[in-house]
């Protein structure tokens, strides 16, 4: 997939899940790592919850960050999800903030499935683990978070408005019956790609 707007990952993971064809979708940035059987692990999770593949929900997995608890810092959603909402995360965004209100408005709509047992570990420079390069620069410069807050504090206290252009959720996408099961969304370079094509 070929983003031609913004270079912003937020413009990135839209774009991919824009065509993506899975019933649940990650958002995968390429310095999380996924545990052995994730992919058979997060259906388990759905249906532990009692929640179709196809219903409206958000997983909530572990990153191993101090917000645990409280922040969805990878997005997971289902296509139903997507659907409902037009986008993936909110486009305005350029990176920072953009899970927050992911994490805020899914608690908000009461869809969130807790697989916090499930540990996709976080190597990102700004954690003190990985490597810094241009494109972790990029994304946390001090303009991301300035413009993140922003949006994130107008945004919250308007209650999250769909986008006007799609009505939030009125976007064409295949049946049920087109869709894979997962579908993983990553915008730029994929060091850790290997365990989606080894799953």
């Amino acid at each position: 997939v070929v983003n031609h707007g913004p270079r912003s990952c937020v413009h990135g993971w839209n774009r991919a899940a824009e065509v993506a064809r899975g019933r649940i979708l990650i958002l995968n940035s390429d310095d999380m790592f996924a545990p052995p059987n994730w992919d058979a692990e997060l259906l388990a999770a759905i249906q532990n919850a009692q929640k179709s593949i196809d219903s409206d929900f958000v997983l909530h997995v572990s990153t191993g960050s101090k917000r645990d608890g409280t922040l969805m810092t990878l997005p997971i959603l289902s296509a139903a999800r997507y659907q409902r909402l037009g986008y993936a995360l909110w486009p305005e965004y350029l990176s920072a903030y953009c899970d927050d209100e992911f994490t805020l408005h899914a608690v908000k709509d009461g869809v969130v499935i807790n697989a916090r047992h499930l540990l996709f570990r976080h190597e990102n420079p700004y954690l003190g683990i990985g490597e810094m390069d241009e494109v972790y620069k990029r994304e946390n410069r001090e303009e991301a978070y300035t413009v993140g807050r922003e949006i994130l504090t107008r945004r919250q206290a308007a209650g999250f408005p769909p986008l006007p252009w799609r009505g939030g959720g009125s976007v064409t996408t295949a049946s049920s019956a087109q869709r894979k099961r997962i579908a993983v969304c990553a915008p730029g370079s994929l060091f850790s790609a290997r365990w989606v094509v080894n799953s």
